[in-house]
């Protein structure tokens, strides 16, 4: 589930390597001399838009020369396997999602039903959501109505992964009925990505809390969270910004009558998003590996993860002005508390390798492209693999001295049922 694409020169795309083992991997990474890291002449975003619906109009203005990167999830069936707190996250929303599908208004007979993916990752997380709905759709529908499911996510997503899943993997969509057509588009969902009144249903889990830009560097940081002053008003103008396009392009493209469904972080009361303690390591890691001048200062003062879990106020804002509700109504929205699972299956077999393995893989799969793809462009690829390795290693280090007496997730989502006016 992954965010836009950043306005501004991207790096070259990285495919991390097979692990290395532990002493080839600082020598490869110690031992090799600090060049001079290579210029790169930025430009700005050529396609700033204005979102032209009457209910929400919100500038998105062109990206600062800032490196700070977005970057899609780890493909090669790295998110698949490790992004089981967004799959229980997903599961408590499955009534949510079931219930819109039976509510949404259909197209006129024999108009393909579309249904839309935002933000599908590799797409294992995807296929429950997927199936349930178009069970509930075919429900309503005659088997000769064609129901069509597009995936979209960032251009560089691991799209042959997803069509693999779809292929051969028995919880498949496409293994259960008839008539059922699979499309994928590589674009951002902060564009508009469909004709206009043509979904009737979208589904949106863990993604739109990703900035489509980053607007500012947070000194000693990696955490939107921990930022203060201006960065701190920069960077939360930036999330109202995402999330009022995000919401105009869905109005745009649902049908009247259409529903989305979006699952969300969302900060709890005392302004805590349950990834601070997890990421909060990594950024401890990140300052070691600087002084052990494995990461370049400049490489550490680039790096951001560009994830902004947004408070209840916040989410709810576009909905409370008049315009807004002349083209969206929030049917309902529910706060629950996700049950780590990774802590939840230690409780049962009380083994910490199994725990510590699936929470550095977690943060391998979520975190780190995005951190990593802002080392400068000097950077061999054997370097870039190295550079992650050690930084897992270390990784897994802080989560051991963390120890195992509390999970380090306490995250809390929001489901919101959201219906486009007729």
């Amino acid at each position: 589930m992954s965010p836009s694409v950043l306005p501004c020169v991207k790096p070259p795309a990285i495919y991390l390597l097979d692990t290395i083992p532990g002493e080839s991997t600082e020598v490869v990474v110690l031992n090799r001399k600090k060049r001079k890291p290579s210029t790169v002449k930025n430009k700005s975003h050529p396609n700033a838009t204005t979102v032209h619906t009457q209910a929400l109009r919100e500038q998105v203005t062109p990206g600062l020369t800032l490196a700070a990167s977005t970057a899609p999830m780890e493909g090669a069936g790295k998110y698949n396997a490790f992004a089981q707190v967004q799959a229980a996250g997903i599961a408590s929303a499955q009534p949510i999602l079931i219930g819109a599908a039976q509510r949404a208004d259909l197209p006129p007979h024999g108009v393909t039903v579309v249904i839309v993916d935002y933000g599908s990752s590799e797409g294992k997380n995807s296929l429950s959501p997927m199936r349930n709905v178009i069970q509930a759709l075919r429900a309503r529908v005659t088997p000769e109505v064609a129901i069509s499911v597009t995936h979209t996510d960032l251009p560089a997503n691991d799209f042959r992964g997803l069509f693999s899943l779809l292929d051969s993997s028995c919880e498949s969509y496409l293994q259960e009925q008839q008539n059922i057509f699979c499309t994928a588009t590589g674009r951002s969902f902060y564009e508009k990505l469909f004709p206009a009144n043509s979904v009737t249903l979208g589904w949106c889990s863990f993604a739109a809390h990703w900035l489509s830009r980053v607007p500012v560097s947070i000194p000693g940081h990696i955490i939107t969270s921990k930022a203060g002053g201006e960065a701190a008003v920069e960077l939360k103008r930036q999330a109202a910004t995402d999330w009022s396009t995000f919401l105009a392009h869905r109005t745009n493209e649902l049908r009247p009558g259409g529903r989305l469904v979006v699952v969300l972080t969302v900060r709890d009361d005392n302004g805590v998003a349950g990834t601070d303690e997890m990421l909060c390591m990594i950024n401890s890691v990140l300052q070691d590996l600087v002084a052990l001048n494995v990461v370049r200062e400049d490489e550490y003062a680039r790096m951001m993860v560009p994830d902004y879990t947004r408070n209840l106020g916040e989410l709810l804002a576009p909905f409370s002005s008049a315009l807004c509700q002349q083209d969206l109504t929030l049917h309902q929205h529910q706060i629950v508390e996700i049950d780590d699972p990774v802590w939840k299956s230690f409780q049962l077999d009380r083994n910490p390798d199994t725990l510590l393995n699936s929470y550095v893989g977690l943060a391998r799969a979520v975190w780190f492209p995005a951190l990593l793809a802002v080392l400068d462009l000097d950077r061999s690829t054997i370097e870039r693999s190295a550079i992650a390795d050690l930084l897992e290693s270390r990784l897994r280090q802080q989560i051991t001295a963390w120890g195992s007496d509390s999970p380090v997730f306490r995250v809390k989502e929001i489901i919101m049922e959201i219906v486009k006016n007729n």
